[in-house]
């Protein structure tokens, strides 16, 4: 048994993780239903919010509740996104 991992098996393991957080993400989202590349264009863009919320341990209070309520905000567009996509294929049937 290696101690340490091949640069191949390293770069599986990272695309394996890749893939459980873009699954997690589109399940915890509920957007099952997008096209694929709406998908991978949700998950980015999940992802730059993500990175912006990591400042939140220097913010101050004030900030920190800005934060929050954007967070709730994102997750009502994630929502509203969802419906629009179920609107669009009702329509196209």
């Amino acid at each position: 048994m290696a101690l340490f991992k091949s640069k191949e098996e390293r770069k599986q393991v990272k695309e394996e993780r890749q893939q459980q957080w873009f699954d997690n993400f589109i399940n915890n989202t509920n957007l099952q239903a997008l096209k694929e590349e709406d998908k991978e264009y949700a998950f980015k863009v999940n992802e730059n919010l993500e990175q912006l919320q990591r400042f939140t341990t220097r913010a101050s209070e004030g900030e920190v509740a800005q934060l929050e309520m954007m967070s709730t905000l994102i997750d009502q567009n994630w929502l509203i996104i969802k419906l629009l996509s179920e609107i669009n294929q009702k329509l196209d049937k």
